[in-house]
């Protein structure tokens, strides 16, 4: 009976099919014990996400078959995206991919006008599931989401979750993850070879509220808020390293090399401006010769890179450090420049004196000169004007942690290569 009313359900019109189709969604729980969720950091991880990847968008008929038999993007490359895996006894058996917004952007800028979004804006990509395990969807995506949603708010600082859809899979993500639509009919999506895609946007700071309001008369069950907001976070493997850093380890160089040179051709397919963004963020010597140099890069000039950060800092008179005159959110940096949103109004000034507020280090005191402000959406960027050897040491902090990462991925790389052997 339960199979013909959710037939019946696609007839209807929303108002009455959501809560339909919301009372008849079972979150299995318990998840069984096999599963375990994480971040793929090994080469056996990422080469058996992007095999399964490969084949469910062959089947679907969504990307035309790769020889390699992977299936990577532009948007792999950088730090600021994560491949997350769900396996069970420890082989991959799906994956997504979590794209946070940074230089290259997002897929579905080229379907929708997000600039209205006022917020860290993460885009849910490249969902697949091994096909031995296609009749235990439920089984191993819920938790997936689980796992997805817990660490792009807590290690991403993500607020705002992009989706672009199959349009059979609408009614789960409008009515089920309560995803708002970004439009009415579907678009050709380059993405995916030019098929049909509908979009979804879920502001994740008001979640908690939205999915108590759909789902919580059904407390004598385990539904969507149950899943997101109660449930422990079983077998589910978070990153060591602050939360207020939002960026991965960078591929190490031979990793780098198998999946974007021997594997793909993705890396000689990016546009200059691309290219010159990816060298600005793999500029140690060991990538030189392995991403292909745009025009006008000069190897010798001083490239800044741009760190996805969350800091709260306090700004201050320049001529007067103990008036507050005003609040920033820091979410991005370089040793040069900071981009934020600021909290309440500012006044005009030629200078200010900011204070940052790194977790677990003393505060760090800085010069800062307006550079733009978007008064709308309260986002703003300053230069540098000033600084003192404790942002020096800070910005070689988070240098350091990206070269720290990347020895670290040649560790597992050679590791996971014995195992595989």
């Amino acid at each position: 009976m339960k199979i013909s009313f959710r037939k019946l359900a696609k007839w209807l019109p929303d108002n009455l099919k959501g809560p339909i189709l919301r009372k008849l969604v079972k979150v299995p729980y318990p998840f069984p014990r096999e599963l375990k969720f994480k971040v793929a950091t090994t080469h056996r991880e990422l080469e058996q996400a992007f095999s399964i990847l490969h084949d469910a968008y062959t089947e679907e008929g969504l990307i035309t078959p790769e020889k390699s038999g992977i299936r990577v993007t532009k948007y792999h490359m950088l730090p600021t995206s994560s491949v997350l895996v769900a396996l069970w006894n420890e082989e991959v058996v799906a994956t997504v991919t979590l794209i946070r917004k940074s230089v290259f952007g997002i897929p579905s800028d080229a379907l929708f006008d997000l600039s209205h979004i006022n917020g860290e804006i993460a885009e849910i990509s490249s969902l697949a599931v091994k096909k031995p395990f296609k009749n235990r969807k439920g089984t191993i995506l819920f938790p997936l989401f689980k796992f997805l949603y817990h660490y792009a708010t807590d290690f991403l600082g993500v607020t705002h979750f992009v989706i672009a859809i199959n349009p059979k899979w609408q009614d789960f993500y409008y009515h089920i993850l309560l995803f708002k639509k970004l439009n009415d009919k579907p678009v050709p999506y380059d993405f995916i070879n030019h098929n049909p895609a509908m979009g979804g946007i879920l502001d994740l700071r008001v979640a908690a509220e939205r999915y108590y309001a759909h789902y919580g008369q059904f407390e004598e069950r385990i539904t969507m808020y149950s899943l997101f907001f109660e449930l422990p976070r079983i077998n589910m493997e978070f990153p060591e390293r602050s939360p207020q850093i939002h960026f991965n380890s960078l591929l190490a160089p031979e990793e780098f090399e198998w999946f974007f040179i021997k594997k793909s051709q993705i890396l000689f397919e990016l546009s200059e401006y691309e290219l010159h963004r990816l060298h600005e963020i793999y500029d140690d010597k060991r990538y030189r010769n392995l991403i292909p140099h745009p025009k006008g890069l000069d190897s010798k000039s001083p490239r800044y890179k741009r760190y996805m950060v969350t800091f709260y800092g306090q700004i201050y008179d320049h001529s007067d450090y103990k008036k507050i005159i005003g609040r920033i959110k820091i979410t991005n940096l370089s040793f040069t420049g900071i981009g934020g949103s600021l909290i309440g109004d500012l006044p005009d000034a030629s200078r200010y004196h900011l204070r940052l507020h790194p977790a677990g280090i003393a505060p760090i005191d800085l010069v800062i000169s307006l550079v733009w402000h978007d008064k709308i959406q309260k986002k703003c960027g300053f230069r540098v004007v000033e600084s003192n050897q404790e942002w020096t040491s800070f910005i070689n902090y988070l240098e350091n942690y990206l070269k720290r990462s990347i020895n670290s991925e040649q560790i597992k790389h050679e590791e996971s290569k014995k195992s595989a052997a």
